[in-house]
């Protein structure tokens, strides 16, 4: 008997350990459907007029998968969006207990020109009177897949924040020139999940290199502006590099010349999508990165 109750613990403790690892992302597997829609998701369909999300066949395991397509109405160009709700009060996000280390899933894509797929993962703590955001992650291909091929993205926190408490999911498909893709461009989502563990702090510190110092962006996450301090051992010409994902230069702050000290400048991202970015100290002598989250 007393064999039988300690195995049951141990039984236990596995469950809740794998269930705190991985975290339960509404109807993951896509394999439930209500209407059109899958269930724990809210998409840009306007049947019968419009529908860019379907229930496909060619599943990476179980009986269905996720396909968002490209499709025109009337003269205009709609590209497929989907965001995680919550199925109990279909509010936007579902409940999480755990700063997950990264997002993953199967996924095949087919894109023309600067099509790539985007799939964000935002974590926010929501309190009785605020809502914070306090983490995100993005997975960004423009890579054609014939197969279904595994993604994952890592999750960066705010150091000191909250335990996230909401987290939601989006999955859409974007031109990263003109953000409008080609239309038949789709994608097939299956099988997602939240995995890992991690402790608040990010593990990717900027090195410093003598006394240039390029410091963390203050707020991070931001919406929709944020101060970017760096420190100059001597008169130096200085410019703010922004990059997205992937590697490319979307803003620059050309700062000018500088002597040596404290400096910040601010950067509004207004006009640009959640995600993560870089921003780049260039100076003649020193370059140097680090990482931000756009978090609306």
């Amino acid at each position: 008997m007393i064999q039988y109750i300690k195995s049951n613990y141990v039984l236990l403790f596995a469950v809740l350990f794998f269930l705190n690892l991985y975290g339960q992302i509404p109807n993951a597997g896509f394999e439930d459907w209500i209407d059109g829609n899958p269930v724990g998701w809210l998409t840009n369909n306007a049947p019968p007029t419009v529908v860019p999300i379907t229930q496909s066949a060619t599943s990476h395991s179980g009986n269905s998968a996720a396909r968002g397509e490209v499709v025109s109405i009337s003269s205009f160009v709609l590209a497929p969006s989907m965001t995680s709700i919550d199925p109990q009060n279909s509010n936007i996000g579902f409940p999480v207990s755990q700063r997950y280390a990264q997002i993953s899933g199967w996924y095949q894509f087919s894109g023309t020109g600067n099509s790539v797929l985007l799939i964000n993962v935002f974590m926010s703590y929501i309190s009785a009177t605020d809502t914070t955001g306090v983490g995100a992650g993005a997975f960004i291909s423009g890579t054609n897949t014939g197969s279904y091929t595994q993604f994952s993205a890592p999750i960066s926190y705010v150091p000191g924040s909250e335990i996230p408490n909401v987290a939601w999911i989006t999955v859409q498909i974007s031109d990263t020139v003109t953000g409008l893709p080609a239309i038949g461009n789709f994608f097939l989502i299956d099988d997602l999940s939240l995995e890992g563990i991690v402790g608040v702090e990010d593990p990717a510190q900027n090195p410093v290199s003598g006394d240039y110092q390029l410091h963390q962006n203050y707020p991070n996450p931001f919406n929709p502006s944020t101060t970017i301090s760096f420190n100059l051992p001597g008169v130096s010409e200085v410019a703010i590099v922004i990059f997205n994902q992937l590697g490319e230069e979307v803003d620059r702050i050309q700062v000018g010349r500088l002597g040596a000290g404290n400096h910040s400048v601010e950067w509004n991202a207004e006009n640009y999508p959640s995600g993560i970015y870089y921003y780049q100290l260039q100076t003649k002598n020193q370059k140097m990165i680090r990482k931000m989250i756009l978090l609306r």
